[in-house]
């Protein structure tokens, strides 16, 4: 019970952080082109644009996502989001252990 509100705390300060970092990140785009090379902003158009086959194609959820981990973590590396994608990945497949 107590593990549960502690989460429930972590996870409600987690998504006031995050907000917090997409308006500061939107703030920086309406005054500067700060983040033309983090993301394709750019329409698509058949048979003019290319096709990119790798490559970061980030979108702003995204690096408020990893901006937020990076600030209310406690993995500096992989973040909690990793952990709890791996341990979802094991139960879907009956595994003890992931990658």
């Amino acid at each position: 019970m107590v593990q549960e509100a502690h989460g429930r705390r972590r996870e409600v300060m987690n998504q006031e952080v995050n907000k917090k970092v997409t308006d500061f990140i939107e703030s920086l785009i309406g005054d500067h082109d700060v983040l033309k090379y983090a993301y394709n902003n750019r329409a698509f158009i058949p048979g003019e644009s290319p096709v990119y086959y790798s490559g970061p194609v980030w979108d702003m959820d995204e690096v408020s996502a990893a901006v937020t981990a990076f600030l209310t973590g406690k993995w500096l590396s992989s973040g909690e989001n990793v952990n709890k994608f791996e341990v979802q990945l094991c139960k879907t497949h009956n595994q003890n252990h992931g990658v």
